[in-house]
């Protein structure tokens, strides 16, 4: 193909090839129908779709600095073909021109829209469109929770007038630059170009995402193009990119044989990680289905440790990781080596329920456990109360390293003077996510209300009063305090396990400890556990070295108690339990005590238990003796009354009549 010399003789080029636009049109609806890229109650995209529409004239620097908006500026945010990404429109230019693409805080530093958005825990990649901002976030964190503080930032940014760039040479370069025709180009190469610009590029951007050409290869006919925004990482965009851009330009540039979508440097590590687990999976398949040998072989074995997905759970893997590796350093050839996995699990991915509505045992555990037995990972590491007290087959508890303190905390609102929760007002409102807590402090503390923390509100009515029940997300500890430092915020403080607090480095933070019997803590609270298969010797051989003796015995102890009770981690179930042990030996004194409370605080069983023990079954023992006492002694009349209401329950959805009992229990109002 020859130069083209001017921009004419492209318009020329491409007249010569284009059908008239009736005959483009038809044409059009039977060369390309791709509806799968969209949501199921959108209209399909067709070539139809691709076809020239109004453009937005480019704007200079200027603009950029606009006029003040009033504060109640209406942001409407759309669906994307992608779960993880929203298309927010706040009704005035973004871009005006082109697109720009943000994937990590580095590249947002253009701008300074970008940067507060990626500053948002969950955030991973910011699209501007032409009138348009694309939020991309992790699979961990839900829209319900992010919105807010996006819809928050966009007011904000959009009414302030601030220029979308630091300056105008940053915007420029910021935008995409792969469809402007060069005098270098071939005519085909101009015409890829101008069909992306013109008809593909505005029909992708209605989903909010965006397309970059990357280069023709005259010699085998393959565009080679990346797809950007809500299409970066969507499951349906290989069906665009074959069935419709491909299709498309084949249809009227018969030079062009095919379209592949590029992959950028990380994706290219990431595809080359998964391809590296994916051999290591099909060779362990091979293997025997003998326990492991605890002779170590040549080449030294590497653990996969997985836990959940969450800051918190991914800093208590690394606290592992790190003992691991000081017992078995890696400067050692002979030594094994180890690698992490995080996952998210049934109690991450429903924020918007109270873990009593939630139900069931394994609300943190499940997921890994799959993973763990088709020997995907090696250990799995939990926090210790979020452990059912009866594993599946096969698997056992390998290691209890050394517990933190695992009593609970207030965090009080910043700027308050309050201290506990005796200095907190008549009326104060104490959020948690913990009905062992709300039940405790309701009977303790009746002068305050304390609300379930979820991710949004419920609103029930009872007795005609309506009751609204908390906002703040489960497990992201900065959204949560962000929350409640709000001056419009309904919340006083907090209540949290301060094991969590301490290790996600926010000790700051806390006001004060709430220790028995104002508060008995959740079984296992502040320890943390290693899950293995029952027949990995080798894995049973390395968690040995991490198990702190005393804090497994009477976590043990806890568990039993619970065990016989028949609770999960969603029963008001509380303990504080003591070890004196005595001389070099393995044995002491232990003191356990065991409380059951009702939801509404109205009744509640507590019973202490002291008893010598020489090993781990003679502490379990103890526990599991004390959780008899505890039934015969009304205990067993609280857990049936909660079991019952929960069994009421059919799938997700709850009767309006528990969620009005558990809202006016939890404010004493029933």
């Amino acid at each position: 193909m020859s130069s083209l010399a001017s921009s004419s003789t492209v318009g020329k080029a491409i007249k010569r090839v284009f059908p008239p636009r009736r005959v483009a049109q038809r044409q059009a609806s039977r060369a390309f129908s791709s509806s799968q890229c969209r949501p199921a109650n959108s209209r399909p995209i067709t070539l139809s779709s691709f076809l020239p529409s109004t453009r937005v004239p480019r704007t200079s620097l200027d603009t950029w600095k606009r006029p003040q908006l009033a504060r109640s500026m209406f942001i409407q945010s759309e669906a994307t073909p992608n779960d993880d990404s929203l298309k927010f429109i706040p009704g005035v230019p973004v871009m005006g021109e082109g697109t720009a693409e943000f994937l990590d805080t580095r590249s947002a530093l253009k701008s300074p829209l970008a940067i507060r958005l990626m500053g948002i825990e969950g955030v991973k990649a910011v699209f501007y469109g032409p009138d348009f901002v694309t939020v991309s976030k992790d699979s961990e964190n839900p829209w319900a929770v992010l919105k807010p503080e996006i819809y928050s930032i966009l007011m904000e940014f959009f009414s302030s007038g601030q220029p979308l760039f630091r300056s105008e040479e940053e915007k420029d370069a910021a935008g995409p630059q792969d469809t402007k025709i060069l005098d270098t180009d071939s005519e085909t190469v101009a015409m890829i170009k101008e069909l992306l610009e013109t008809r593909v590029r505005p029909a992708i951007m209605e989903d909010g995402g965006d397309i970059e050409y990357r280069g023709f290869d005259e010699e085998s006919g393959i565009v080679s193009v990346k797809l950007k925004g809500s299409c970066r990482g969507c499951d349906s965009s290989t069906v665009t990119l074959k069935s419709g851009i491909e299709r498309m330009l084949m249809h009227y540039i018969p030079e062009v044989k095919a379209v592949e979508q590029v992959l950028d440097q990380e994706e290219e590590i990431a595809l080359n990680e998964f391809s590296k687990l994916e051999e290591r999976l099909s060779h362990k398949t091979k293997e025997s289905s003998e326990p492991s040998s605890l002779v170590m072989s040549p080449e030294p074995r590497t653990f996969t440790l997985a836990s959940r997905a969450s800051q918190l759970a991914q800093i208590q893997t690394n606290i592992v990781l790190d003992t691991l590796q000081t017992e078995f350093p890696t400067s050692d050839a002979a030594n094994p080596k180890f690698a992490t996995l995080f996952m998210s699990t049934a109690g991450d991915k429903n924020q918007s329920q109270a873990l009593f509505l939630i139900g069931g045992k394994s609300l943190w555990t499940g997921e890994l456990e799959v993973a763990l037995k088709e020997r995907v990972v090696d250990m799995l590491v939990h926090s210790f109360k979020d452990v059912p007290t009866v594993l599946p087959e096969g698997f056992v508890i390998g290691a209890i390293l050394k517990r933190e303190d695992p009593v609970d905390s207030l965090v009080v609102k910043k700027g308050e003077t309050w201290k506990t929760l005796e200095d907190l007002p008549d009326g104060s409102v104490v959020g948690t996510s913990s009905v062992r807590r709300v039940a405790q402090l309701r009977r303790n503390f009746p002068k305050l209300k304390f609300l379930d923390v979820v991710s949004t509100p419920q609103t029930v009515s009872h007795t005609q009063v309506t009751y609204v029940v908390s906002y703040i997300q489960r497990g992201n500890l900065n959204t949560r305090f962000a929350k409640l430092d709000a001056p419009d915020g309904p919340y006083a403080a907090l209540i949290l396990a301060k094991a969590g607090i301490v290790r996600l480095g926010m000790g700051d933070r806390i006001s004060s400890d709430i220790t028995p019997p104002s508060l008995y803590h959740a079984v296992s609270q502040g320890a943390l556990a290693v899950e293995i298969r029952a027949d990995d010797a080798e894995a049973v051989r390395l968690c040995e070295a991490l198990t702190h003796w005393e804090t497994e015995w009477t976590c043990l102890a806890e568990r039993a108690c619970l065990r016989v009770l028949e609770g999960g981690c969603s029963v008001p179930v509380g303990v504080a339990t003591s070890l004196k042990a005595e001389g070099a030996s393995k044995s002491g004194i232990l003191t356990i005590t065991g409380c059951v409370t009702a939801l509404d605080g109205s009744i509640h069983v507590e019973e202490t238990l002291e008893g010598q023990v020489e090993s781990k079954e003679d502490a379990e023992g103890v526990g599991s003796k004390l959780a008899r006492i505890l039934l015969e002694n009304g205990a067993k009349a609280i857990l049936d009354e909660i079991n019952v209401d929960r069994d009421r329950r059919v799938g997700e959805a709850k009767t309006a009549d528990e969620a009005a009992k558990i809202a006016s229990a939890m404010q004493g109002q029933a």
